[in-house]
Protein backbone atom coordinates (compact mmCIF):
# COMPACT_ATOMS: atom_id res chain seq x y z
CA UNK A 1 0.00 0.00 0.00
CA UNK A 2 1.50 3.32 -1.07
CA UNK A 3 1.65 6.14 1.47
CA UNK A 4 0.15 9.52 0.64
CA UNK A 5 0.53 12.70 2.70
CA UNK A 6 -1.77 15.66 2.15
CA UNK A 7 -0.46 19.02 3.38
CA UNK A 8 -3.41 21.16 4.42
CA UNK A 9 -7.17 20.61 4.54
CA UNK A 10 -7.94 22.68 1.46
CA UNK A 11 -10.88 21.71 -0.73
CA UNK A 12 -8.72 20.08 -3.41
CA UNK A 13 -6.65 18.15 -0.88
CA UNK A 14 -9.75 16.79 0.86
CA UNK A 15 -11.16 15.70 -2.51
CA UNK A 16 -7.97 13.89 -3.49
CA UNK A 17 -7.56 12.35 -0.02
CA UNK A 18 -11.10 10.97 0.09
CA UNK A 19 -10.90 9.40 -3.35
CA UNK A 20 -7.47 7.86 -2.81
CA UNK A 21 -8.35 6.45 0.61
CA UNK A 22 -11.50 4.96 -0.87
CA UNK A 23 -9.28 3.02 -3.29
CA UNK A 24 -7.02 1.60 -0.58
CA UNK A 25 -4.24 4.17 -0.33
CA UNK A 26 -2.75 4.97 3.08
CA UNK A 27 -3.61 8.67 3.38
CA UNK A 28 -2.63 11.03 6.20
CA UNK A 29 -3.61 14.70 6.19
CA UNK A 30 -1.75 17.30 8.28
CA UNK A 31 -3.59 20.54 8.99
CA UNK A 32 -2.37 23.57 10.95
CA UNK A 33 -5.82 24.45 12.30
CA UNK A 34 -8.01 22.47 14.63
CA UNK A 35 -10.99 20.71 13.11
CA UNK A 36 -13.55 23.20 14.45
CA UNK A 37 -11.56 26.10 12.94
CA UNK A 38 -11.84 24.92 9.32
CA UNK A 39 -13.78 26.97 6.79
CA UNK A 40 -14.46 30.68 6.47
CA UNK A 41 -17.32 32.12 8.50
CA UNK A 42 -19.43 32.86 5.42
CA UNK A 43 -21.14 31.32 2.40
CA UNK A 44 -19.73 30.89 -1.11
CA UNK A 45 -21.07 29.63 -4.42
CA UNK A 46 -20.63 26.10 -5.69
CA UNK A 47 -22.00 24.03 -8.56
CA UNK A 48 -24.53 21.62 -7.07
CA UNK A 49 -23.40 18.72 -9.28
CA UNK A 50 -19.79 18.97 -8.09
CA UNK A 51 -20.42 16.64 -5.15
CA UNK A 52 -21.39 13.76 -7.41
CA UNK A 53 -18.66 14.53 -9.94
CA UNK A 54 -16.04 14.52 -7.17
CA UNK A 55 -17.55 11.36 -5.65
CA UNK A 56 -18.88 12.89 -2.44
CA UNK A 57 -22.28 12.42 -0.81
CA UNK A 58 -24.58 15.28 -1.79
CA UNK A 59 -25.64 17.22 1.33
CA UNK A 60 -29.30 17.76 2.13
CA UNK A 61 -30.89 20.57 0.09
CA UNK A 62 -31.47 22.58 3.27
CA UNK A 63 -27.75 23.45 3.25
CA UNK A 64 -27.99 25.28 -0.07
CA UNK A 65 -29.36 28.67 -1.07
CA UNK A 66 -30.08 29.68 -4.68
CA UNK A 67 -27.85 32.12 -6.53
CA UNK A 68 -29.38 35.57 -7.14
CA UNK A 69 -29.56 38.03 -10.01
CA UNK A 70 -26.69 40.51 -10.25
CA UNK A 71 -26.15 44.05 -11.48
CA UNK A 72 -22.79 45.66 -12.14
CA UNK A 73 -21.94 49.14 -10.90
CA UNK A 74 -19.35 51.46 -12.40
CA UNK A 75 -16.96 53.43 -10.14
CA UNK A 76 -19.06 56.61 -9.96
CA UNK A 77 -22.22 54.46 -9.42
CA UNK A 78 -24.10 56.30 -12.16
CA UNK A 79 -25.06 53.09 -13.96
CA UNK A 80 -26.67 49.78 -13.01
CA UNK A 81 -25.96 47.13 -15.62
CA UNK A 82 -28.47 44.41 -14.75
CA UNK A 83 -27.48 41.00 -16.08
CA UNK A 84 -29.64 39.89 -19.01
CA UNK A 85 -29.42 36.29 -17.85
CA UNK A 86 -31.31 34.66 -15.01
CA UNK A 87 -29.30 33.00 -12.22
CA UNK A 88 -27.99 29.56 -13.12
CA UNK A 89 -30.02 27.08 -11.06
CA UNK A 90 -26.96 24.80 -10.86
CA UNK A 91 -25.16 27.47 -8.85
CA UNK A 92 -25.94 27.58 -5.12
CA UNK A 93 -24.30 29.00 -2.03
CA UNK A 94 -23.09 26.82 0.81
CA UNK A 95 -21.79 27.58 4.29
CA UNK A 96 -18.00 27.20 4.15
CA UNK A 97 -17.75 25.81 7.68
CA UNK A 98 -20.44 23.22 6.96
CA UNK A 99 -18.71 22.32 3.67
CA UNK A 100 -15.36 21.77 5.40
CA UNK A 101 -16.99 19.60 8.07
CA UNK A 102 -18.89 17.59 5.45
CA UNK A 103 -15.77 16.89 3.37
CA UNK A 104 -13.70 15.96 6.44
CA UNK A 105 -16.40 13.54 7.59
CA UNK A 106 -16.47 11.92 4.15
CA UNK A 107 -12.68 11.58 4.26
CA UNK A 108 -12.79 9.94 7.69
CA UNK A 109 -15.49 7.55 6.51
CA UNK A 110 -13.19 6.48 3.68
CA UNK A 111 -10.19 5.97 5.94
CA UNK A 112 -8.20 9.23 5.82
CA UNK A 113 -6.18 9.83 8.99
CA UNK A 114 -6.09 13.43 10.25
CA UNK A 115 -3.51 15.24 12.35
CA UNK A 116 -5.06 18.60 13.25
CA UNK A 117 -3.01 21.36 14.86
CA UNK A 118 0.02 20.17 12.91
CA UNK A 119 1.49 22.74 10.50
CA UNK A 120 3.55 21.41 7.60
CA UNK A 121 6.75 23.45 7.55
CA UNK A 122 8.41 22.25 4.35
CA UNK A 123 8.89 19.40 1.94
CA UNK A 124 11.68 16.82 2.26
CA UNK A 125 13.45 16.15 -1.03
CA UNK A 126 16.11 13.88 -2.43
CA UNK A 127 17.42 15.36 -5.66
CA UNK A 128 14.36 16.24 -7.72
CA UNK A 129 12.01 13.88 -5.85
CA UNK A 130 9.79 14.82 -2.92
CA UNK A 131 10.04 12.12 -0.27
CA UNK A 132 8.15 13.55 2.69
CA UNK A 133 7.41 16.55 4.88
CA UNK A 134 8.67 18.24 7.99
CA UNK A 135 5.81 19.07 10.35
CA UNK A 136 5.69 20.75 13.75
CA UNK A 137 5.72 17.24 15.21
CA UNK A 138 8.62 15.89 13.21
CA UNK A 139 9.40 14.36 9.82
CA UNK A 140 7.15 11.97 7.89
CA UNK A 141 7.92 10.17 4.65
CA UNK A 142 5.59 9.33 1.76
CA UNK A 143 5.40 8.10 -1.79
CA UNK A 144 3.23 11.04 -2.85
CA UNK A 145 2.88 14.48 -1.28
CA UNK A 146 -0.29 16.37 -2.20
CA UNK A 147 0.15 20.07 -1.54
CA UNK A 148 -3.14 21.63 -0.43
CA UNK A 149 -1.62 24.23 1.86
CA UNK A 150 -3.06 27.30 0.16
CA UNK A 151 -1.88 30.12 -2.06
CA UNK A 152 1.20 30.83 0.08
CA UNK A 153 2.08 27.18 0.66
CA UNK A 154 5.32 26.75 2.62
CA UNK A 155 5.62 23.34 1.00
CA UNK A 156 5.58 24.64 -2.57
CA UNK A 157 7.97 27.49 -1.82
CA UNK A 158 10.40 25.10 -0.12
CA UNK A 159 10.88 22.99 -3.25
CA UNK A 160 14.33 23.31 -4.84
CA UNK A 161 14.56 24.65 -8.40
CA UNK A 162 15.59 21.22 -9.66
CA UNK A 163 12.02 19.99 -9.04
CA UNK A 164 10.78 22.33 -11.77
CA UNK A 165 7.54 23.31 -10.01
CA UNK A 166 6.31 26.90 -10.37
CA UNK A 167 6.94 28.13 -6.83
CA UNK A 168 5.41 31.61 -7.09
CA UNK A 169 2.03 32.84 -8.26
CA UNK A 170 1.41 34.43 -11.63
CA UNK A 171 0.94 38.17 -12.18
CA UNK A 172 -1.61 40.13 -10.09
CA UNK A 173 -2.39 37.01 -8.11
CA UNK A 174 -3.98 38.31 -4.90
CA UNK A 175 -7.26 39.91 -3.91
CA UNK A 176 -7.17 41.30 -0.37
CA UNK A 177 -10.67 41.04 1.06
CA UNK A 178 -12.88 41.87 4.02
CA UNK A 179 -16.15 39.95 4.35
CA UNK A 180 -18.95 40.54 6.84
CA UNK A 181 -22.67 39.86 7.28
CA UNK A 182 -24.57 42.78 8.80
CA UNK A 183 -28.00 42.78 10.42
CA UNK A 184 -31.05 43.95 8.46
CA UNK A 185 -33.03 46.80 9.99
CA UNK A 186 -36.09 46.47 7.72
CA UNK A 187 -37.55 44.03 5.21
CA UNK A 188 -36.62 46.30 2.30
CA UNK A 189 -34.87 44.50 -0.60
CA UNK A 190 -32.55 45.84 -3.28
CA UNK A 191 -33.14 44.95 -6.92
CA UNK A 192 -31.34 43.01 -8.06
CA UNK A 193 -30.24 41.54 -4.72
CA UNK A 194 -26.58 41.33 -5.83
CA UNK A 195 -24.76 44.63 -6.50
CA UNK A 196 -21.22 44.15 -7.84
CA UNK A 197 -18.98 47.24 -7.80
CA UNK A 198 -15.87 47.98 -9.86
CA UNK A 199 -13.36 50.30 -8.18
CA UNK A 200 -15.71 51.27 -5.36
CA UNK A 201 -14.60 54.53 -3.73
CA UNK A 202 -11.90 54.79 -6.40
CA UNK A 203 -10.01 51.80 -4.96
CA UNK A 204 -8.73 49.29 -7.50
CA UNK A 205 -10.63 46.12 -6.79
CA UNK A 206 -14.13 44.63 -6.61
CA UNK A 207 -16.78 44.99 -3.88
CA UNK A 208 -20.29 43.65 -3.48
CA UNK A 209 -23.47 43.98 -1.47
CA UNK A 210 -25.94 41.09 -1.42
CA UNK A 211 -29.35 41.71 0.15
CA UNK A 212 -30.62 38.54 1.77
CA UNK A 213 -33.80 38.02 3.78
CA UNK A 214 -31.69 37.43 6.89
CA UNK A 215 -28.67 39.70 6.48
CA UNK A 216 -26.66 42.10 4.28
CA UNK A 217 -23.59 40.35 2.89
CA UNK A 218 -20.72 42.67 1.96
CA UNK A 219 -17.32 41.99 0.44
CA UNK A 220 -14.60 44.61 0.07
CA UNK A 221 -11.81 43.53 -2.25
CA UNK A 222 -8.62 45.29 -3.30
CA UNK A 223 -5.69 44.49 -5.61
CA UNK A 224 -3.45 46.00 -2.92
CA UNK A 225 -3.51 45.39 0.86
CA UNK A 226 -6.62 46.79 2.57
CA UNK A 227 -6.33 49.36 5.33
CA UNK A 228 -8.87 49.86 8.10
CA UNK A 229 -9.67 53.22 6.53
CA UNK A 230 -10.50 51.48 3.23
CA UNK A 231 -12.90 49.18 5.07
CA UNK A 232 -14.52 51.93 7.15
CA UNK A 233 -15.08 54.18 4.12
CA UNK A 234 -16.58 51.39 2.02
CA UNK A 235 -18.90 50.20 4.82
CA UNK A 236 -20.08 53.76 5.46
CA UNK A 237 -20.81 54.26 1.77
CA UNK A 238 -22.74 50.97 1.60
CA UNK A 239 -24.79 51.95 4.64
CA UNK A 240 -25.60 55.28 3.02
CA UNK A 241 -26.79 53.54 -0.16
CA UNK A 242 -28.55 50.73 1.71
CA UNK A 243 -29.93 52.43 4.88
CA UNK A 244 -31.52 49.18 6.06
CA UNK A 245 -28.00 47.78 6.66
CA UNK A 246 -27.38 47.84 10.40
CA UNK A 247 -24.13 48.16 12.34
CA UNK A 248 -24.21 44.78 14.07
CA UNK A 249 -22.05 42.09 12.44
CA UNK A 250 -23.86 38.75 12.49
CA UNK A 251 -20.96 36.68 11.19
CA UNK A 252 -17.68 37.09 9.34
CA UNK A 253 -15.91 40.38 9.91
CA UNK A 254 -12.70 38.77 8.70
CA UNK A 255 -9.92 39.59 6.29
CA UNK A 256 -8.72 36.99 3.80
CA UNK A 257 -6.33 36.75 0.86
CA UNK A 258 -7.77 35.14 -2.26
CA UNK A 259 -5.73 33.96 -5.26
CA UNK A 260 -6.79 35.79 -8.38
CA UNK A 261 -4.56 34.55 -11.18
CA UNK A 262 -4.39 31.83 -13.78
CA UNK A 263 -3.43 28.28 -12.83
CA UNK A 264 0.31 27.82 -12.30
CA UNK A 265 1.97 26.24 -15.35
CA UNK A 266 3.87 23.44 -13.55
CA UNK A 267 2.27 21.86 -10.48
CA UNK A 268 3.88 18.38 -10.39
CA UNK A 269 7.25 16.71 -9.95
CA UNK A 270 8.43 13.31 -8.79
CA UNK A 271 6.33 12.43 -5.74
CA UNK A 272 4.52 15.79 -5.62
CA UNK A 273 1.33 17.39 -6.90
CA UNK A 274 -0.34 20.70 -6.00
CA UNK A 275 -4.12 21.19 -5.86
CA UNK A 276 -6.59 23.93 -4.97
CA UNK A 277 -5.38 27.43 -4.16
CA UNK A 278 -1.80 26.14 -4.05
CA UNK A 279 -2.08 25.45 -7.80
CA UNK A 280 -4.41 28.47 -8.31
CA UNK A 281 -7.45 26.42 -9.29
CA UNK A 282 -9.82 29.36 -9.34
CA UNK A 283 -11.87 31.62 -11.58
CA UNK A 284 -9.56 34.63 -12.07
CA UNK A 285 -12.24 37.33 -12.00
CA UNK A 286 -13.91 36.20 -8.78
CA UNK A 287 -11.39 34.02 -6.98
CA UNK A 288 -14.09 31.36 -6.58
CA UNK A 289 -12.38 28.00 -6.44
CA UNK A 290 -14.54 25.46 -4.60
CA UNK A 291 -15.89 23.63 -7.63
CA UNK A 292 -12.64 23.61 -9.61
CA UNK A 293 -10.60 22.53 -6.60
CA UNK A 294 -12.93 19.61 -5.84
CA UNK A 295 -12.68 18.46 -9.45
CA UNK A 296 -8.92 19.04 -9.46
CA UNK A 297 -8.56 16.75 -6.45
CA UNK A 298 -10.73 14.10 -8.12
CA UNK A 299 -8.71 14.26 -11.35
CA UNK A 300 -5.48 13.91 -9.34
CA UNK A 301 -6.80 10.86 -7.47
CA UNK A 302 -8.07 9.26 -10.68
CA UNK A 303 -4.68 9.83 -12.32
CA UNK A 304 -2.75 8.28 -9.45
CA UNK A 305 -5.08 5.28 -9.41
CA UNK A 306 -4.84 4.93 -13.19
CA UNK A 307 -1.04 5.18 -13.50
CA UNK A 308 -0.49 2.77 -10.61
CA UNK A 309 1.41 3.04 -7.36
CA UNK A 310 4.78 2.38 -8.97
CA UNK A 311 4.62 5.35 -11.35
CA UNK A 312 4.22 8.31 -9.00
CA UNK A 313 6.68 10.30 -11.06
CA UNK A 314 6.57 13.62 -12.88
CA UNK A 315 5.87 11.69 -16.08
CA UNK A 316 2.85 9.96 -14.59
CA UNK A 317 1.56 12.98 -12.63
CA UNK A 318 1.85 15.22 -15.69
CA UNK A 319 -1.24 13.42 -17.00
CA UNK A 320 -3.16 14.96 -14.08
CA UNK A 321 -1.84 18.43 -14.82
CA UNK A 322 -2.54 18.14 -18.55
CA UNK A 323 -6.10 16.90 -18.07
CA UNK A 324 -6.97 19.55 -15.48
CA UNK A 325 -5.49 22.31 -17.59
CA UNK A 326 -7.31 21.32 -20.78
CA UNK A 327 -10.66 20.73 -19.08
CA UNK A 328 -10.69 23.79 -16.82
CA UNK A 329 -7.65 26.08 -16.49
CA UNK A 330 -7.33 26.92 -20.17
CA UNK A 331 -10.92 28.19 -20.27
CA UNK A 332 -10.16 30.64 -17.44
CA UNK A 333 -7.29 32.44 -19.15
CA UNK A 334 -9.47 35.02 -20.98
CA UNK A 335 -10.89 36.03 -17.58
CA UNK A 336 -7.35 36.43 -16.29
CA UNK A 337 -6.48 38.65 -19.26
CA UNK A 338 -9.58 40.79 -18.62
CA UNK A 339 -8.65 41.02 -14.94
CA UNK A 340 -5.19 42.22 -16.01
CA UNK A 341 -6.84 44.90 -18.13
CA UNK A 342 -8.91 46.05 -15.14
CA UNK A 343 -5.80 46.25 -12.98
CA UNK A 344 -4.15 48.79 -15.32
CA UNK A 345 -7.32 50.80 -15.98
CA UNK A 346 -8.24 53.83 -13.88
CA UNK A 347 -11.63 54.44 -12.29
CA UNK A 348 -12.16 57.33 -14.71
CA UNK A 349 -11.43 55.08 -17.69
CA UNK A 350 -13.82 52.41 -16.42
CA UNK A 351 -16.52 55.03 -16.00
CA UNK A 352 -15.93 56.14 -19.58
CA UNK A 353 -16.10 52.57 -20.92
CA UNK A 354 -19.47 52.02 -19.25
CA UNK A 355 -21.04 55.47 -19.56
CA UNK A 356 -20.17 55.67 -23.28
CA UNK A 357 -21.69 52.19 -23.87
CA UNK A 358 -18.42 50.54 -24.93
CA UNK A 359 -19.23 48.05 -22.18
CA UNK A 360 -22.93 47.24 -21.81
CA UNK A 361 -25.26 44.66 -20.27
CA UNK A 362 -24.45 42.37 -23.19
CA UNK A 363 -20.76 42.13 -22.34
CA UNK A 364 -21.41 41.59 -18.63
CA UNK A 365 -24.08 38.96 -19.29
CA UNK A 366 -21.76 36.91 -21.49
CA UNK A 367 -22.71 33.80 -23.43
CA UNK A 368 -25.20 34.20 -26.26
CA UNK A 369 -25.78 37.85 -25.38
CA UNK A 370 -22.44 38.92 -26.86
CA UNK A 371 -23.83 39.36 -30.37
CA UNK A 372 -23.17 42.86 -31.63
CA UNK A 373 -25.11 44.66 -34.35
CA UNK A 374 -23.42 47.01 -36.84
CA UNK A 375 -24.83 49.91 -34.82
CA UNK A 376 -23.31 48.51 -31.61
CA UNK A 377 -19.90 48.25 -33.25
CA UNK A 378 -20.03 51.78 -34.67
CA UNK A 379 -21.12 53.26 -31.32
CA UNK A 380 -18.24 51.55 -29.54
CA UNK A 381 -15.71 52.48 -32.24
CA UNK A 382 -16.62 56.19 -32.15
CA UNK A 383 -16.42 56.24 -28.34
CA UNK A 384 -13.06 54.43 -28.25
CA UNK A 385 -11.49 56.81 -30.78
CA UNK A 386 -12.15 59.66 -28.38
CA UNK A 387 -9.85 58.05 -25.79
CA UNK A 388 -6.47 57.20 -27.47
CA UNK A 389 -5.05 55.81 -24.21
CA UNK A 390 -7.81 53.23 -24.12
CA UNK A 391 -7.08 52.22 -27.71
CA UNK A 392 -3.57 51.15 -26.72
CA UNK A 393 -4.85 49.21 -23.69
CA UNK A 394 -7.61 47.52 -25.69
CA UNK A 395 -5.14 46.54 -28.41
CA UNK A 396 -2.93 44.98 -25.73
CA UNK A 397 -5.79 42.93 -24.29
CA UNK A 398 -6.96 41.97 -27.77
CA UNK A 399 -3.49 40.76 -28.69
CA UNK A 400 -3.32 38.64 -25.56
CA UNK A 401 -6.74 37.15 -26.20
CA UNK A 402 -5.59 36.15 -29.67
CA UNK A 403 -2.23 34.87 -28.43
CA UNK A 404 -3.44 32.74 -25.52
CA UNK A 405 -4.67 29.88 -27.72
CA UNK A 406 -1.26 29.62 -29.35
CA UNK A 407 0.49 29.63 -25.98
CA UNK A 408 -1.87 26.96 -24.61
CA UNK A 409 -1.19 24.77 -27.64
CA UNK A 410 2.48 24.71 -26.60
CA UNK A 411 1.65 22.67 -23.49
CA UNK A 412 3.03 19.16 -24.13
CA UNK A 413 0.60 16.30 -23.63
CA UNK A 414 3.36 14.03 -22.33
CA UNK A 415 6.19 14.98 -19.99
CA UNK A 416 9.20 16.44 -21.77
CA UNK A 417 11.37 18.78 -19.71
CA UNK A 418 12.64 20.93 -22.58
CA UNK A 419 9.13 21.37 -23.98
CA UNK A 420 7.71 22.09 -20.50
CA UNK A 421 10.39 24.70 -19.76
CA UNK A 422 9.57 26.43 -23.05
CA UNK A 423 5.83 26.24 -22.30
CA UNK A 424 6.24 27.60 -18.78
CA UNK A 425 8.27 30.60 -19.94
CA UNK A 426 5.78 31.47 -22.69
CA UNK A 427 2.85 31.03 -20.30
CA UNK A 428 4.31 33.30 -17.64
CA UNK A 429 5.39 35.96 -20.15
CA UNK A 430 2.11 36.66 -21.93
Amino acid sequence: MKKVIVAGAGIGGLSAASNLAKHGYDVTLYEAKQRHELGYDWRDTILIDIFEKADFTVPDASHFEPHVKVCYRNPDKSRKLVSLTEPDKRVVSVDRQFLASHLVSECEKNGVKFSFGTPVLSAVTSGDRVTGVITSRGEADCDLLIDSAGMRSSVRTSLPLVCGVTTTGTKTDTLYTYRAYYERLTDEMAYPPFHFYFYHMGRKGIDWVITDKKYIDILIGSFTPLTQQDIDEAVADFRNEFPYMGKKIIRGGQKAKIPLGRTNPVIVCDGYAAVGDCAVMIEPLSGSGISQSMLGGKILADTVIDIGSNDITKEGLWKYQYRYFKEFAEKNIPDDIIKGFLSVTSADELDYLINSRILTEKEFSGGSYISLTFGDIMTKAVAIIKRPVLIKKLITIGTKLIKYKKVCSMMPENYNKAAIDKWQQAYLDF
